[in-house]
């Protein structure tokens, strides 16, 4: 049998927690992530960060800057996985949020 999907930023994140403190801990994940040099978990943690970003903007009002720096960080981290059409697709959509 096949093992189902387990996403690294699901386990480390409680979807009950208020996105902000979700990025609070997504922002600690990516600084152990980034000693031990997993880049696509990495990854994960920066399209869950996307994600939570996009619902602070649209259901609270929240400023575009903190989606426009997440999709950033979104297109360095594929960047570093040598993922280069998805870094230029996000650092495209960050110009575009702008």
């Amino acid at each position: 049998r096949c093992k189902p999907f387990e996403s690294a930023a699901s386990e480390l994140v409680p979807e009950s927690e208020h996105p902000l403190e979700q990025l609070r801990l997504l922002d600690r994940k990516v600084l152990e992530l980034e000693r031990g040099g997993d880049t696509d978990a990495i990854i994960e943690c920066r399209i869950k960060q996307v994600s939570l970003h996009k619902v602070l903007l649209h259901l609270y009002g929240f400023p575009a800057r903190g989606l426009v720096a997440a999709q950033c960080a979104l297109s360095e981290a594929y960047a570093g996985g040598a993922y280069h059409a998805q870094a230029r697709e996000y650092l495209a959509r960050a110009r575009e949020t702008c």
